[in-house]
């Protein structure tokens, strides 16, 4: 069906199954499906523009799905002279771009240097498509991915000698491990090496601040690439990785700061099922799913149900939680998974208001009756 506004869409939803009430449910007692509602990118990326970011760059994954980067006219990034970004997904459907990926699968980005050579060597691993593809300007293949790597994916890395390059700060350096962690756990790349960032680097300096700010070609690159420290696992086995345990090196916490195991099993059970199969299938600690969970079901009561203290005092379900955790360790995918009932409601409940508001300017108009203006003042009368 091709877009068009709510009332016109319900119309040709009636002509096809037959009237239904508001909530949805068919006069034959089954229960309709919502469409899901598309936004054209262009929609989004106008909206973007009255916020003042302009579009930069954008990444093809495939013919069908790009990930684009806008930059702010005005503002920058906390700690450098680079304009402050944001990213948007794009997919391709029925001719049009829209905005989203439109659940299609996210390969591993590659610059062209890799995605066309048939014999590879070193391999330069890097945060972000923009970094990959400047690399690739200097004849370098590198490639870039963000949470995770599937083992189809990590299959272009077989035979592979990978060099990870960190921005030049400890997050940058604890996201490098994270990194190194899952690809030695698919066991594909022939060897892992992490790049030791040189101190001329600024502060979250990267490739960008070696090669536009410090003047870097490749041979002084290929330098860098040669001194990288190879990345030891103790185990790179395909057992499941104890996202629990403390990491190798650190000093053990007080037992007052220790983070106790989420008790999944208090939860009611649809809920306590949702954590486990949710933590399991990522995989992820019980906690980065609950967590945000217990604060998004707090939201959902509202005042709709309150405690009272004592007389005149009154508490709502109002939560305050946060998931604080190494780079890499899933709590985003997690955070989404939490929150994907929230939004999907939030979906249903607009797209119920903005056809009952078009429903009722339309009743407006019908029944809108004009008066004389001397007797109203100009204004409407009904």
């Amino acid at each position: 069906m091709e877009p068009c506004d709510f009332l016109p869409a319900r119309s040709i939803l009636q002509d096809r199954y037959g009237p239904f009430n508001g909530t949805g449910t068919h006069h034959s007692g089954r229960t309709l499906t919502k469409p899901p509602r598309r936004i054209l990118a262009e929609t989004v990326r106008e909206g973007l523009a009255r916020e003042g970011f302009h579009f930069a760059a954008d990444f093809y994954y495939s013919t069908e799905l790009r990930k684009v980067r806008f930059e702010h006219k005005t503002k920058t990034q906390p700690g450098k002279r680079r304009p402050k970004k944001t990213f948007r997904w794009e997919y391709l459907s029925d001719g049009q771009w829209w905005s989203g990926d439109g659940g299609k699968p996210k390969p591993l980005y590659v610059n062209q240097i890799l995605r066309e050579s048939d014999q590879l060597g070193t391999v330069l691993d890097v945060e972000g498509e923009a970094k990959a593809d400047l690399a690739g300007e200097l004849g370098l293949p590198a490639f870039s991915f963000h949470d995770d790597v599937s083992p189809k994916q990590a299959a272009n890395l077989v035979d592979c000698d990978v060099i990870l390059w960190a921005d030049n700060d400890s997050a940058g350096t604890k996201l490098a491990l994270a990194r190194a962690e899952v690809l030695a756990q698919h066991g594909q790349a022939r060897s892992i090496s992490i790049i030791e960032p040189p101190g001329e680097l600024p502060e979250s300096g990267d490739i960008v601040d070696a090669v536009h700010s410090l003047g870097w070609d490749r041979q002084r690159i290929e330098n860098l690439l040669h001194g990288a420290q190879p990345y030891s696992a103790e185990s790179t086995s395909s057992a499941p990785t104890d996202l629990t345990a403390e990491p190798a090196g650190t000093q053990p916490c007080p037992s007052e700061l220790r983070v106790e195991k989420f008790p999944v099993d208090v939860l009611p059970e649809p809920l306590a099922r949702f954590v486990s199969e949710a933590s399991e299938a990522l995989p992820c600690p019980p906690d980065f799913v609950a967590v945000p969970m217990l604060a998004l079901l707090g939201s959902a009561i509202g005042t709709s149900t309150v405690i009272a203290v004592k007389d005149g005092w009154h508490e709502g379900s109002r939560l305050y939680t946060a998931v604080v955790a190494d780079p890499g360790t899933k709590k985003s995918p997690a955070l989404e998974l939490a929150m994907k009932p929230l939004r999907d409601r939030q979906a249903e409940l607009l797209w119920e208001y903005k056809g009952a508001k078009e429903e009722y300017q339309g009743n407006v108009d019908e029944h809108y009756c004009p008066v004389s203006d001397s007797l109203t003042g100009g204004n409407r009368l009904f």
